[in-house]
């Protein structure tokens, strides 16, 4: 018999955070900034610096 207050839910996590944090998907109509704007988001922001960084560098390594 499986616990009454066991719950399931879909959730999303984003790849490129350090921590992998789990944000539980809401109504189709309350988009998280995830979703929508995540052009503005820090963590997505440091990703695609790095990910030029390692382009400059030309092979693909990261720069120390």
């Amino acid at each position: 018999m499986k616990c009454p207050y066991l719950e399931e839910i879909v959730v999303n996590y984003c790849a490129v955070a350090p921590v992998r944090k789990m944000i539980p998907k809401g109504k189709h109509k309350e988009l998280s900034k995830c979703e929508q704007g995540y052009f503005d988001c820090p963590v997505y922001q440091n990703y695609l610096m790095k990910k030029k960084q390692e382009r400059r560098n030309g092979d693909g390594r990261k720069e120390k």
